[in-house]
């Protein structure tokens, strides 16, 4: 069995094969195990099995033993105790042999933990300490201690004593864990238990009572002592006395109310005596104080929450925004006479990593004993609490907790587990709980768990993030059918590490695929909330196809792993043109197959789909069929060969037929001994080695198939001679397209050996070996295509061996672009793939999604048929040890939603703020408003929601004066979902009058002068702009008059004087402030009587235009009588001369800058240096125009002799024609490099250096030996003269690299090369 691996889906099978078989045996998928966990081995059998067999599990190999359960069942359990790899083998008895397959199973180490000895405590008392002395874990673990009560620090446990009631009456125990776990979760403990004879805290003693309740003392246990309470002041109680004196709890008889009293309490008969003593006055017998509450703060919060409990009123109270002052009050109507009002300083919710720290402490002024006045506040949490104290002293309490929320925008973040479900299990990641650090760990198998960026999220001070810490389950909001049940779970960590805090969400992971959407609340905010957007992406399941197999008949049986989706496709067939097979149960685990061809094969794929954001797995499965037996092989001549050397063993037909296998086996050994080995076994050309001396070998190979089998021997004989041993040309090469040389390294022979460099007879010509015999030699005059060089190794009469080394001079499978992302397509769409060109380089589609690749061979093609989803394109290349390939990763998306959010609105001091919006959005699909800055720094008003919600298209909202940008945005499904479209809406309200709010008026510019006898009407509603609002024209300026004149939107210039009149447009109505009117400019000039002389010369064959608007060529007086638009007359007369094109001829003289003579590809400057001021010019490249230009235009010089010509458009002042020409000569540049050089300081050829073309700069040069160091770098082409740290360098091979630019641009070239050194 064979896997192909489409993109990232990585399964590995061992499989082990038995080629006699037709039926299938899939042994399951691999698995990760605790030591002494039941290891599930999940297998399946499917075809023709032997009457009377049962499949069987054994153990290939493995650290330990291992105990099976059932062996002879397909799905069974085992048990290993010992840590490792292990390997199982699932085998069956089929019709036609046996079949097995192979399956790897991992054991995590196992762990012993051991706690020490139970030990056993005569006394439990706050003195007591243990230590613990847990051995220490083995690699990979961790140690910790789980204790019932108290802590463990150092190895050293400590126990608390925090019920103080609750006291034992007999001995008791506690038991502590000690505990190792791996990165894996997998988890060992050990017990020890400690035995507590008697049970004593440390004493501590109370009162309670008074204020209505009777007065008591109390004290903790007393283990299995006595206890006694007795007076110390006044000596014998003053006349008082204890109600029960031997009890832990007494009351005060005869007690003085203004008496201090100090009392004791003694243990005695204990493992741990000891007394206390305790100050205290009996109170009078009085009724409870009045509850201390506050006044009307329901008038100053809108969000007020109370709770009470016994004597204690608490408030808890959200406001928006940091108030300038707070003016808090106590209630003071309830008070009774006697009682007093006792305040506490204001505080905060103190300085930690959950909490924060406060940015302002802030402060309280009470200006009398009833108010108190907060200022200088921050965001977070205050609390302010004050007391009624009555004459007996006793006291309620009330308490309010001010929590100033951060007006904070809600924030979008998009989550995707990208086909991919990772497992956390971060040992150093804390959460809070019940005010103590426990761990708490983020690992868990049923959850895909995605980590929210935590240099995104806002926080209300230097290191407090503000989501919900305690928000930990949540239903989507939305959700893919199905899902809108499936609960994910929200944690908030602090990495003690790191020291941040990091948030997971964690999705089940039997939640369908698709698009999620979540809100989840910001702490200290106002009511804002973080939206959650999971792309969430089942990976594809595991496959695991079973075993190749091979048929006699035209059925048989294909058997995958158990999953949920399973699928069987055809992948391909040998040959191509048989016909296709018939498949039953494709979408089943057991696939039945029919209408199989004979002398054939076939491949399989188990599929499992990735669906459209992940990529597909495949394993592939083979299937050989024949109808007859193979035939008969020839495996050769006997023959008699030398010891300890190889034969090559050539068996016919050379190639195994289609259906059919073949396999190398050694028949006998005389006399026996070390065995021969051949290279390979399942060939029939083959190499056979490990020949010991004086040794008759017989060896058989076998073609067999499911109809039957044939074979051949052949009888190899050793004598005593040492033969040659097996040559070794060395690793073949791929060397660049433009090597020339390569060096070729051999094994040495040995002893009287020799060896011999040949070539193979195919070779391209022209290589030229520099030392055939020497194992290390250099090959030079290599071109382009592959080399075959065959090294020999010769002697003792013995026949040679051989080895040939294959070295391919080409491109390697090259691609530009590793990954293509295509959003908004119109599907089905296209795609144009580029890869680097090579002779016989073609592209397939190794994707399950069809597609049509235009042209396969080209190396640029297009793609098209592409549907939405991932597709994988390979480009096949190269020769011999240069062919590879590449593949190009095509991700398709779907057409994006057009988003409109509707048109911008402006609101005037009329509205009251509200608007109405209404955006599209696509069936099936979801939305949401975020509001966003008016500009890169101008933040927005701010807004409320009166109807809808931020996921509602069409919501209702009471914006605040100025300007809000709300954006709607459109989530899509499909892959591109991380960069969905959005449009914005501007909402501007202004409540004063200004520019956005006035009524518009507007007129157009009246450019044009009126006769005063000609009658002409101008339309004046032509002069009003389209945007302007309904008006009315009146005459307000102009000469001689004297009051404004209402016009019915026409304006008649007969008869007026001349000069300028003002006609003004005012507005209907307008606003106050806003402008009213705008004015309109109409100059009223005499009718001309006299008529206007114009001379004008033209050049021969050019046109003259009269202001009539005819033309004419030939000189001589014209007269034109004209009209304005606006019905003026005037005469205009036209003196036309034409100039002699002789005289006024110009040659022009062109320059090349930096010259006519330049390398192709540079560019060149031409310039006129004898211009005409203001001329035009057609430029001709070889007679060809090029375009109309200036004086001057810049070309790139081609490799070519190019005539560059201009000429003079049109005429100027002083020339009608003109012209000029240059020629440019262009070159190609060029860069070469010599083989070898012989520094012997002969004066020729002493340097090694670049041959470079003008035009060519080379930056840099390095040499460097065969072992990799660096002899010589130099800049420039300085060259290498042989030296290195002032020493001769020996004669050798070497490997340069240079570095260099062409005509100074800013791309860099790199070429290597060997170089050979002689002296």
């Amino acid at each position: 069995m064979k896997s192909l691996y489409i993109y990232l889906a990585v399964i590995i099978f061992t499989p082990s094969y038995i080629f006699a078989q037709n039926c299938s045996v899939n042994a399951g998928l691999e698995g990760k195990w605790c030591a002494g966990q039941e290891i599930i081995l999940d297998g399946a059998v499917a075809g023709t099995v032997a009457s009377g067999q049962l499949p069987t599990w054994s153990l290939v190999s493995g650290p330990g033993p291992v105990t099976i359960e059932d062996s002879t069942k397909v799905k069974t359990k085992a048990v290993a105790t010992v840590a490792g790899e292990y390997v199982f083998r699932l085998s069956i008895v089929c019709g036609m042999g046996k079949t097995s397959q192979d399956v790897k199973h991992i054991v995590s180490p196992g762990a012993q933990p051991d706690a020490g000895e139970d030990i056993s405590v005569n006394c439990f008392d706050q003195d007591f300490t243990l230590h613990l002395d847990g051995n220490q874990p083995p690699p990979g673990f961790y140690s910790f201690w789980t204790v019932p009560n108290g802590s463990v620090i150092d190895n050293i446990y400590r126990p608390s004593f925090q019920d103080l009631g609750n006291c034992p009456s007999g001995p008791s125990v506690s038991v502590l864990q000690y505990n190792f776990k791996d990165n894996n979760g997998c988890l060992y403990s050990d017990s020890k238990v400690v035995s507590m004879q008697e049970y004593v805290p440390p004493l501590r003693l109370g009162s309670s009572g008074g204020c209505g309740k009777k007065f008591q003392l109390f004290a903790t246990c007393t283990g299995a002592g006595q206890g006694e309470w007795t007076f110390i002041s006044p000596a014998d109680g003053g006349g008082a006395s204890f109600e029960s004196p031997t009890s832990r709890v007494t009351g005060i008889l005869n007690a003085d109310v203004n008496q201090v009293y100090i009392a004791k309490f003694t243990i005695t008969g204990s493992c741990h005596d000891q007394s206390k003593s305790i100050e205290f006055t009996v109170p009078k017998d009085s009724e409870a104080p009045s509850q201390a509450d506050f006044k009307d703060l329901n008038l100053i919060f809108e969000d007020l929450t109370k709770v009470k409990n016994k004597e204690t009123i608490s408030y808890t109270a959200h406001i928006c925004g940091i108030p300038d002052t707070l003016m808090i009050r106590a209630a003071k109507d309830n008070l009774k006479n006697g009682e007093k009002i006792i305040w506490s300083p204001l505080s905060n919710a103190g300085c930690s990593p959950w909490y924060g720290e406060m940015e302002s402490e802030g402060t309280a002024q009470f200006t009398d004993e009833y108010t108190a006045v907060l200022s200088n506040l921050g965001f977070g949490t205050y609390i302010l609490s004050f007391k009624v104290v009555n004459a007996a002293g006793c006291e309620t309490n009330a308490n309010i907790y001010i929590v100033i929320n951060q007006p904070y925008k809600n924030s979008v973040y998009f989550l995707s587990n990208e086909c991919k479900s990772e497992d956390f299990n971060m040992n150093n990641y804390y959460r809070d709980a019940t005010k103590a650090f426990e761990e708490f760990k983020i690992y868990d198998t049923t959850f895909v768990h995605f980590l929210l960026p935590y240099e995104y999220l806002p926080k209300t001070s230097k290191i407090r993030p503000i989501l919900e810490d305690n928000f930990f389950q949540v239903l989507p909001i939305s959700s893919p059918p199905g899902g809108e049940n499936k609960y994910s779970k929200f944690n908030k960590v602090f990495n003690l590490t790191n020291h941040k805090f990091e948030y997971y969400f964690n999705m089940p992971k039997t939640s369908p695929p698709g698009q999620y959407i979540f809100q989840i609340p910001y702490e200290y905010t106002c009511d804002n909330y973080a939206t959650l957007i999971v792309d969430y992406s089942q990976p594809p399941e595991k496959v695991n196809g079973g075993t190749d197999q091979y048929f006699c008949g035209s059925s048989g049986q294909l058997i995958g792993n158990d999953r949920a989706a399973p699928e069987w496709i055809l992948l391909y067939k040998k040959p191509a043109d048989i016909p296709d097979p018939i498949l039953e149960g494709a979408n089943t685990r057991l696939l039945t197959i029919t209408n199989l061809t004979a002398q054939s094969e076939y491949y399989f794929g188990y599929v499992s789909r990735g669906g459209s954001h992940c990529p597909d797995v495949i394993d592939t499965v083979k299937i050989g069929v024949s109808d007859v037996p193979p035939p008969k092989p020839d495996a050769g001549e006997d023959r008699t060969v030398c010891a300890y050397s190889a034969v090559t063993l050539t068996c016919q037909p050379s190639e195994i037929p289609l259906g059919s296998y073949g396999y190398w086996e050694v028949v006998s050994q005389v006399p026996a001994g070390m065995p021969p080995s051949f290279k390979p076994s399942d060939k029939p050309i083959t190499q056979l080695m490990n020949l010991q001396p004086n040794t008759t070998y017989t060896l058989r190979f076998t073609l067999e198939n499911k109809c039957g089998k044939s074979s051949d021997e052949v009888v190899i004989s050793t004598n005593d001679t040492e033969g040659p041993p097996p040559a070794f040309a060395g690793a073949d090469r791929c060397l660049p397209p433009d090597s020339t040389q390569v060096f070729l390294t051999a094994l040495r022979a040995t002893g009287d050996f020799t060896g011999q460099w040949t070539q193979v007879n195919n070779n391209p010509p022209g290589a030229s070996i520099a030392e055939s015999n020497n194992p290390r030699t250099l090959v030079s005059n290599l071109s382009p295509g592959i080399y075959g060089f065959i090294w020999t190794l010769s002697g003792a009469g013995c026949a040679s061996t051989h080895d040939t080394v294959w070295v391919t001079i080409g491109a390697k499978a090259a691609v530009d672009r590793n990954e293509i992302l295509l959003c908004n397509q119109t599907i089905p769409t296209s795609v144009t793939l580029r890869a680097t060109p090579a002779d016989g380089g073609y592209w397939t589609n190794i994707s399950l999604k069809p597609a049509n690749i235009t042209n396969p061979n080209s190396a640029i093609t297009t793609v098209t048929g592409l549907q939405e989803g991932i597709y994988v394109f390979r480009w096949t290349a190269g020769q011999g040890v240069c062919s590879g390939f590449a593949d190009v990763k095509v991700i398709v998306g779907g057409p994006t939603p057009i988003v409109d959010a509707g048109p911008d609105i402006v609101l005037c001091r009329n509205s009251d703020g509200t608007v109405t919006l209404d955006a599209t959005l696509p069936d099936g699909l979801n939305g949401y408003w975020t509001m966003i800055n008016v500009d890169n720094v101008t933040p927005s008003a701010g807004f409320t929601y009166i109807s809808g919600n931020s996921f509602n298209p069409h919501i209702k909202i009471k914006v605040k004066p100025g300007q809000t940008r709300l954006r709607w945005t459109i989530l899509e499904k499909g892959i591109c979902a991380d960069d969905p479209p959005f449009d914005d809406v501007l909402i501007s309200y202004f409540s004063e009058s200004i520019d956005e709010c006035c009524p518009k008026v507007c007129t157009e510019t009246f450019d044009a002068n009126l006769c005063n006898n000609t009658p002409y009407l101008v339309n004046l509603d032509e002069l009003v702009c389209t945007e302007s609002d309904s008006g009315i024209w009146v005459l307000t300026l102009g000469p001689g008059l004297t009051d404004t004149v209402h016009l019915e939107n026409t304006f008649d210039p007969l008869h007026r004087q001349p000069g300028t009149y003002t006609l003004t447009y005012r507005l209907i109505d307008t606003l106050e402030g806003c402008p009213v009117s705008s004015d309109v400019m109409i100059n009223i000039v005499p009718q001309p009587d006299t008529a206007t002389e114009v001379s004008a010369s033209i050049c021969p064959n050019e046109t003259y235009t009269l202001p009539s608007g005819g033309t004419v060529f030939t000189a001589g007086i014209y007269a034109d009588t004209l009209q304005t638009t606006y019905g003026c007359d005037s005469i205009v007369v036209t003196h036309l001369s034409v100039l002699e094109d002789e005289i006024y001829h110009k040659n022009f003289t062109i320059t090349a800058d930096p010259d006519s003579h330049l390398p192709a590809g540079k560019q060149a400057v031409l310039t006129v240096t004898n211009p005409e001021p203001g001329a035009t010019y057609q430029w001709y490249k070889n007679d060809v125009l090029i375009g109309e230009f200036g004086e001057s235009i810049e070309i790139e010089v081609a490799n070519d002799t190019d005539v560059y010509s201009v000429k003079l458009v049109n005429p100027t002042e002083d020339f009608c024609s003109g012209e000029g020409s240059i020629t440019i000569d262009g070159f190609l540049p060029s860069i070469k490099f010599p083989n070898a050089f012989s520094p012997n300081n002969d004066g020729t050829n002493d340097v090694f250096r670049a041959i470079a073309d003008p035009g060519v700069e080379v930056i840099e040069m390095t040499i460097v030996n065969r072992w990799g160091q660096s002899v010589y770098t130099g800049t420039g082409n300085e060259g290498w003269d042989g030296r290195f740290r002032g020493k001769d360098s020996p004669a050798d091979t070497y490997i340069f690299l240079i570095r260099y630019k062409v005509f100074s641009s800013d791309e860099v070239f790199s070429k290597r090369g060997e170089l050979l050194l002689v002296r």
